[in-house]
């Protein structure tokens, strides 16, 4: 699954990921959600688990931007930063796609 419910249109969904991702994290825009899925799109059951995990998502721009500043910068082999960036606007995820999952 590389798209989630709780995605908003202008979003990038990362993953699931720990709360505390917030503040670890350098996406100024990152959110967090509510209900995490597993990659069939079933509900996580973390009745147990200590740490929880949410869905994540970071703004589309903030990605944008970030390709824009590594062009400028113009460091060596930046394309090879740029593509993965690319691919996350592409895909609105940074999660790869199953065989069997439509864009």
């Amino acid at each position: 699954m590389i798209h989630h419910p709780e995605q908003k249109p202008d979003e990038i969904y990362m993953g699931n990921a720990q709360c505390n991702v917030l503040s670890s994290s350098s996406w100024t825009t990152s959110r967090l959600g509510e209900n995490a899925l597993n990659s069939q799109g079933e509900p996580i059951i973390q009745e147990n688990w200590h740490i929880k995990l949410k869905p994540w998502f970071i703004k589309i721009s903030e990605v944008e931007n970030r390709i824009e500043q590594e062009k400028a910068s113009k460091q060596p082999n930046y394309e090879y930063i740029i593509k993965p960036l690319e691919n996350m606007i592409k895909n609105r995820s940074i999660l790869m796609p199953l065989r069997h999952e439509q864009f």
